[in-house]
């Protein structure tokens, strides 16, 4: 695909939903999340035993939206080229990277036609439940980073949770990373930008007492010999969102 032009729309490019059929290269589209609570069925028979024996509820995944989502807003919207000069801008800090992504990512409308096959996914597998939207990317734990979520109530808030968790999805450790990775790419070389993109996983919304967010390794060091947990009271946005540091 050439730089700033989007290829034609596909919803299966797009869109997993529970009655589709997962093979292998679903967790690369898809991100692990999806993949593994929608396939790996020694995954979901170990995790549930888990859940049984903690007594806490294991929430149902509605679909996924592929990481060709993101791609395709930043061709549609002709930002693609200003997205990687931010990324490689070495007069900028890397947190100053970070911001100004999330900026031109947020002050973006949604394509109608992307929005369109976002809406019908929610409407078909959603409804008017609540739903938790998160990333669910392969190299997140590389970064360091902690998965963004949010609760949305409607399909209103689903399209505002997309394009958030897009936007605050490149923190500083990733800016700094793709940076590295990504340094004299041309239009031909853009998967090598793409892999880093998160995929979606669109799940129920469980309003519990406390919530918490937790990474299995240390995100601080890279220790995998550690469990990184923050917790709040309620629900997970204000941690994931960044008005609570929660209980570390």
């Amino acid at each position: 695909v050439a730089l700033d032009q989007a290829s034609p729309i596909d919803e299966r490019d797009f869109i997993l939903k529970p009655e589709d059929k997962v093979m292998q290269f679903n967790a690369r589209a898809f991100g692990q999340k999806v993949y593994a609570f929608m396939s790996l069925k020694k995954f979901k028979e170990r995790f549930q035993e888990l859940v049984q024996r903690l007594k806490i509820k294991q929430p149902e995944v509605y679909f996924g939206v592929s990481y060709r989502a993101l791609e395709y807003f930043l061709k549609k919207n002709r930002i693609w080229e200003e997205f990687i000069q931010i990324i490689l801008n070495s007069e900028l800090s890397y947190p100053a990277r970070s911001e100004q992504i999330r900026k031109l990512i947020l002050s973006q409308p949604l394509p109608a036609d992307l929005k369109e096959i976002l809406l019908e996914a929610h409407r078909s597998n959603v409804g008017d439940r609540k739903s938790q939207v998160r990333s669910s990317a392969i190299r997140e734990h590389k970064m360091h980073n902690f998965a963004p979520s949010r609760t949305a109530a409607n399909e209103a808030e689903f399209l505002e949770s997309v394009q958030h968790i897009w936007g605050h999805f490149f923190v500083e450790n990733m800016a700094r990373h793709m940076a590295k990775n990504i340094e004299g790419m041309s239009g031909e070389d853009s998967f090598r930008l793409i892999k880093y993109f998160p995929s979606l996983m669109v799940q129920e919304f469980v309003d519990g007492e406390i919530a918490v967010n937790m990474v299995t390794m240390n995100p601080a060091t890279g220790n995998y010999k550690q469990i990184a947990m923050n917790a709040v009271k309620g629900s997970s946005n204000s941690l994931s969102t960044g008005k609570l540091d929660g209980d570390r």
